[in-house]
């Protein structure tokens, strides 16, 4: 029973006092300061250089100079060179085409012998001339006359003649020699034969096309970037008149940037800054456009109130409500002149404000002539009018598939009034030309259906 507690306590004493002489015997670790660890890097020095970007495009190849060649006379193809083939590659002044020259030698042997008569006659004339004005010097003291001796005497009009003949000769002989030469048809430039239209043995007339050939010292290249080229289809953005701007793409001191869309960052002293980068310019030109779709009030300046205080904004939370896009009800004397829920025609804009215009004066000489004070749209008239609107058709423009801007509510769409808000951009359902007969008809009534005078 003793040896039972005796040991174990026997041998926690002795664990305790090996523990405590291992603590004792604990020396406190040397610190040592870590080296930072070598890190291996590639050094390499940064140097300006010229870059070429690449940019995957497809386009066509033309030649600079690009030519029809035609005879300018008539006559038999007595032979070509072994270049007049299609893909055929010839020098500038290499003989191509040779026509039958026998009849223009002859001709040019005939115009010879005429200048040789010409300037024989020439040559008679001069001399006859010469004696008749000797003969006259003589004859004159027994005439006893002061008079000089008239031109036919002295054979002028004769030498004159004689002397156009000749002229007339030599210009027909250039002529024969200019058609003998036409009859080797040269290469007018280092070029390559695009298309053969004659061979050897066929009868050609002057003007009869021969081939068409190019030019082989400088080709155009047309390449269209896709960022420079509009993807968006029709009736989604106002066409360009001309596209002559883009030959200024070309010039040495033009630089393009690619804002992505976005426009520049900012602008500062010296210039624009774009994708973090500043460009310096000399000058900004601003294009300022107009602003369209916004709140009326903010393009306005000031939120209309009508009854009991209430704001067209408020009026309109859930969009534009009017009839002929002119009166609000709840707002007497309003009168807004604009295009949105009449005509609403864009391609002449101010023929509804012309339109809108004199329909209002009419309202108001109505009202002065009867001594009335308000003029406003009934509230049922106003909702059968937005009810007529909400009927017409999708519209032809403003589709979402085109880039954003005022035609589709800036890519956002004008919606289906299915949440029962409004589309803002709708017309007149049967097209502008019915809506100016039909408001012209509604106000020449002198009635103003919807309308209340008071």
């Amino acid at each position: 029973m003793v040896s039972k507690i005796l040991v174990p306590a026997l041998i926690i004493l002795l664990s305790a006092a090996a523990a405590f002489w291992m603590a004792n015997q604990e020396t406190e670790p040397e610190l040592v300061k870590p080296e930072p660890p070598s890190m291996l890097v590639d050094v390499m020095r940064a140097r300006a250089n010229q870059v070429q970007i690449s940019i995957e495009a497809q386009g066509s190849v033309t030649p600079r100079t690009q030519t029809v060649l035609v005879s300018e006379v008539s006559g038999l193809i007595m032979e070509v060179s072994p270049a007049f083939v299609a893909g055929g590659f010839f020098k500038k002044g290499d003989v191509l085409v040779q026509i039958d020259d026998r009849n223009y030698r002859a001709d040019v042997k005939r115009a010879q012998a005429s200048v040789a008569t010409a300037q024989t006659l020439v040559t008679r004339e001069r001399g006859l001339a010469d004696y008749a004005e000797s003969d006259w010097e003589r004859a004159k003291p027994s005439l006893s006359t002061s008079r000089a001796a008239s031109d036919l005497a002295l054979r002028k009009p004769q030498l004159a003649e004689a002397i156009a003949n000749l002229e007339f000769a030599e210009a027909e002989l250039a002529k024969r020699l200019g058609d003998l030469d036409r009859t080797i048809i040269r290469a007018p430039y280092d070029g390559l034969v695009r298309e053969k239209r004659a061979d050897v043995g066929q009868f050609v007339a002057a003007g009869t096309q021969l081939a068409l050939t190019f030019a082989t010292d400088v080709a155009e290249i047309r390449l269209p970037l896709p960022d420079l080229k509009p993807w968006y289809q029709q009736l989604c953005k106002r066409p360009c008149f001309h596209d002559e701007y883009l030959q200024s793409y070309n010039e040495p001191g033009c630089t393009l940037l690619d804002t992505d869309g976005k426009g520049v960052e900012r602008i500062t002293e010296n210039g624009v800054v774009v994708d973090g980068k500043e460009y310096e310019v000399d000058c900004i030109i601003y294009a300022s456009g107009f602003e369209v779709g916004t709140p009326f009030e903010r393009r306005s300046g000031y939120d209309t109130k009508g009854r009991d205080g209430l704001l067209l904004s408020d009026y309109w939370e859930k969009g534009m409500r009017t009839m002929h896009g002119a009166h609000v009800h709840g707002f007497p004397n309003l009168f807004i002149v604009q295009a949105t829920q009449g005509a609403n025609l864009i391609s002449n804009y101010p023929h509804n404000l012309t339109e809108s215009g004199t329909t209002v004066a009419l309202m108001i000489k109505h009202a002065i002539d009867n001594g009335f004070s308000e003029i406003e749209v009934k509230k049922e008239a106003e909702d059968a009018w937005i009810k007529l609107l909400m009927s017409a058709p999708p519209r032809m423009i403003g589709s979402t598939n085109c880039t954003p801007g005022y035609y589709n509510n800036e890519g956002k769409g004008w919606g289906d009034g299915a949440d029962g808000s409004i589309i803002a951009a709708s017309s007149y359902p049967a097209g502008a030309t019915a809506y100016f007969e039909y408001l012209k008809k509604w106000r020449s009534s002198g009635e103003f259906e919807g309308i209340e005078f008071s």
